[in-house]
């Protein structure tokens, strides 16, 4: 009845814009539903577009010419061609981690293909492993609690090539030997 996305991620366009398609049915349900916030007041958007072919606010025209490129390039690509692709970088990854040692939060078939969780090692610091990615030129994301610390995200989605990937895992190896000097295991 309700589907709702975002104009980045997997779709490959920049934040700020939100995907909303609500079946007819559903209308009727939140008609006394009083909006939590000003912005997003369906009702109020329902009726714009309805009435007036339009937004009730003005939208992020930039982004929606960036959504608009980044669905041509999905579609020149197709579907399936992304997946695949997503779900290689992603299985290249998740086993190159492995040969580091890392563990994952999940390590079932049905996970995201987009994204990666793997578990900080218990002799490091997440936030110095980040510190020192980043002046690598890499960029790993943080957990929100209660994994924050704990477990870190690593995203393959976007413009990646197994090159990228593999400069990337070199940055966590020359880390890795760099927080983990006594021990000389990368």
């Amino acid at each position: 009845d309700v589907c709702i996305t975002n104009s980045n991620k997997c779709l490959h366009g920049f934040s700020g814009v939100t995907l909303l398609c609500i079946n007819n049915r559903v209308w009727g349900t939140i008609q006394d539903v009083k909006p939590r916030s000003y912005y997003l007041d369906l009702k109020k958007y329902y009726k714009y577009s309805k009435e007036l072919n339009q937004t009730p606010y003005t939208p992020s025209v930039a982004n929606f010419y960036a959504l608009d490129k980044a669905l041509q390039e999905l579609l020149e690509e197709g579907l399936e061609i992304r997946r695949l692709k997503y779900r290689e970088l992603n299985s290249l990854l998740k086993l190159e981690f492995s040969k580091l040692g890392f563990e994952f939060l999940t390590n079932y078939d049905c996970q995201s293909h987009s994204i990666l969780t793997v578990k900080v090692p218990e002799d490091i610091e997440f936030k110095e492993f980040y510190n020192m990615l980043k002046q690598r030129g890499f960029v790993i994301y943080s957990c929100k609690p209660p994994l924050s610390n704990k477990y870190f995200q690593v995203a393959n989605m976007g413009a990646l090539s197994k090159g990228m990937i593999y400069d990337f895992i070199f940055a966590v190896k020359a880390t890795l030997k760099k927080l983990r000097p006594k021990k000389g295991k990368a």
